[in-house]
């Protein structure tokens, strides 16, 4: 069954922090609605441009940690049995729910033309994550076209999501894949905002040393007028020459020569 999703995509602060330029406009609308999607089935840690495996750079990541009725809204699992039903139907689902792997990974993808798509060979490849889905424009390809083990998410030309296409059953990936890729996207995170914190330190030191330099050459400029009017100087350019070590205009001379003047 075909669920409809209408999403009014909000701003997502982990992908507009810096974003890719390399990107059109299209794709970052896409991308920032897959995101919105994560979030809506419960997903955690939301991250672009994660490393997935060998060559493979992932648009989305994720790790999923689902509840009882996150799971059943996507369905990776049945509905929970009504309370008269028996003890043992109950079980199974328990067990059925208790037996999803924890956590889920997820890598997501963003197709925005049919070359692009069809130029990537990523989609043969060895499952990597325990859910693949891929985010498509619509028209650029079929569900028929949307590969094995993927999901397709088909999504209109401003970005919001139309429609789940296509499900598919969790991957049966080793314990070893999901703690690679948990782990390249919790450098991924680690790396931003470490970058956030050193680009921070080096603005507020940089607005620091405008400061002072600021200060310094207002008390400069004070200097050199009361050196002006003191006469200090034999000239009004033997004067801005003492205090700044610079050449100024003829115009500004000028008329620190005439102010000069009027003042002698």
């Amino acid at each position: 069954m075909t669920a409809i999703i209408n999403n009014t995509t909000s701003a997502n602060s982990n992908i507009n922090e810096i974003p890719d330029r390399n990107k059109t406009e299209i794709t970052l609308r896409i991308t920032e609605s897959a995101a919105e999607w994560l979030r809506t089935i419960g997903a955690k840690a939301i991250e672009t441009e994660v490393c997935a495996g060998p060559k493979w750079i992932s648009d989305l990541a994720a790790f999923w940690v689902p509840t009882p009725s996150e799971a059943i809204y996507a369905k990776l699992l049945p509905k929970k049995p009504r309370w008269q039903t028996s003890h043992i139907e109950y079980r199974l689902w328990r067990e059925s729910f208790e037996a999803l792997p924890n956590p889920i990974t997820i890598i997501h993808e963003v197709k925005t033309s049919n070359a692009d798509f069809k130029r990537d060979t990523k989609w043969n490849r060895e499952s990597i994550a325990d859910l693949q889905v891929l985010s498509y424009l619509k028209g650029i390809i079929s569900i028929e076209q949307i590969p094995d083990k993927w999901w397709g998410l088909e999504h209109s030309e401003s970005g919001n999501l139309i429609a789940i296409r296509k499900r598919a059953p969790l991957n049966n990936v080793t314990d070893k894949q999901r703690l690679l890729l948990i782990s390249n996207l919790a450098d991924r995170q680690h790396n931003r905002h470490a970058n956030a914190f050193f680009s921070s330190l080096n603005k507020s030191h940089g607005l620091e040393s405008h400061r002072k330099k600021t200060n310094n050459r207002l008390n400069y400029c004070m200097k050199a007028v009361l050196d002006i009017l003191n006469g200090e100087h034999e000239s009004v350019e033997g004067c801005l020459q003492y205090w700044f070590n610079k050449k100024f205009s003829s115009h500004m001379i000028k008329s620190l020569q005439e102010i000069w003047g009027k003042l002698k």
